[in-house]
């Protein structure tokens, strides 16, 4: 039986939209917590909070490497506190955000900790955001879509 949750193909707009919480990302998309980590376990192996934390920090990375100051992409990531993103990213990457900024340093020493890159996201949850999502019977469905 398929999941209405594999109609989408928006992930990542959706987790900005939520500000990377797994809690809100099962409400926006009409279905219970546990079905969400039912699907992401399935899906990528990872648990939906994993994989919104995973998908954090490898658009941090790469908005870092845009040479992006460390505030504005905490802000940007929905952190709270610039503090709180450089911990997070150190647990994650190993070096200090300002670290990171240096586009000859994140070549050679940033180790990206986690096994995907932002051209990697799984479930195709890089690909364009979609306007709407439609059910079955072509009526539109946009529980899911950042619109709504």
């Amino acid at each position: 039986m398929r999941s209405r949750l594999d109609r989408v193909q928006n992930w990542s707009e959706l987790a900005r939209l939520v500000q990377f919480h797994a809690k809100l990302l099962a409400q926006r998309c009409g279905v219970s917590s546990r079905q969400l980590q039912r699907f992401f376990i399935l899906k990528t192996g990872r648990t939906p909070q994993k994989w919104l934390n995973e998908l954090r920090q490898t658009l941090a990375l790469g908005s870092l490497s845009e040479l992006k100051s460390v505030k504005q992409v905490s802000h940007e990531l929905g952190y709270k506190q610039p503090s709180h993103f450089s911990r997070e990213f150190k647990r994650a990457h190993g070096v200090a955000p300002s670290f990171a900024q240096n586009p000859h340093t994140i070549s050679e020493n940033v180790a990206v900790r986690y096994d995907m890159s932002p051209g990697d996201i799984p479930l195709g949850f890089n690909e364009p955001p979609s306007s709407a999502l439609m059910e079955p019977h072509g009526k539109s469905r946009d529980n899911c879509s950042p619109a709504a």
